[in-house]
């Protein structure tokens, strides 16, 4: 007997819906040792070892259905988890999956108002002042180098830091332009120019 059969057989008396949690190890056993006999079952990058996340499962004669989350964006600096529904049709040996939204794995960090920081930098820039953690150095009397990284912390997740950070760019831009101000460089600091007043 195959283990597809097998699988097939632990199913076979049960009632169509949702299995016991009693029987879920045994289920996910069998189904892990047959995962690679089904056609479709490596439909991105599923392996039978990730399988020990599957919950939800449901029986409904021929197909045995269960979620499972994906971590691939999450361990790339993301905060959620991907869902899909997998559908595994015993009689004909297809795995097929279907994409169910997501799951929030971490808490989202609150969202960052970079207006006043932008204000901040501003006002220092006006003033012919430095910021502390050379945030804002004076390269010339007429070029100023903006350090991101040290205004726009890296505390929250790669995703949620690069589009903090884009924000800030594009805010800070046109608030230089706002007093003047051109932008000749973005990395790996910004980097402003003072406009040449007109003859």
């Amino acid at each position: 007997m195959s283990k597809k059969d097998e699988l097939a057989a632990q199913l076979k008396d049960l009632p169509s819906g949702p299995i016991a949690d009693t029987l879920k190890a045994r289920v996910v056993g069998l189904l892990q040792s047959c995962w690679d006999e089904l056609s479709g079952s490596n439909y991105t990058k599923m392996e039978a070892r990730k399988l020990d996340r599957a919950e939800t499962l449901k029986w409904n004669p021929p197909r045995l259905q269960f979620t499972i989350e994906r971590h691939g964006g999450y361990l790339v600096g993301g905060s959620r988890a991907e869902l899909q529904l997998w559908d595994v049709n015993l009689e004909t040996g297809i795995a097929s999956f279907e994409e169910r939204g997501y799951r929030q794995l971490n808490a989202l960090s609150p969202r960052l108002r970079v207006e006043p920081i932008v204000d901040s930098v501003i006002e220092a820039v006006q003033a012919r002042k430095t910021l502390p953690g050379d945030a804002l150095v004076w390269v010339a009397d007429d070029q100023v180098r903006i350090k991101q990284a040290v205004l726009i912390p890296d505390d929250a997740s790669k995703q949620t830091m690069s589009g903090r950070r884009k924000r800030f760019r594009s805010a800070m831009q046109s608030a230089m332009a706002t007093i003047g101000w051109d932008i000749i460089s973005e990395r790996p600091a910004l980097k402003f120019k003072k406009k040449v007043a007109a003859k």
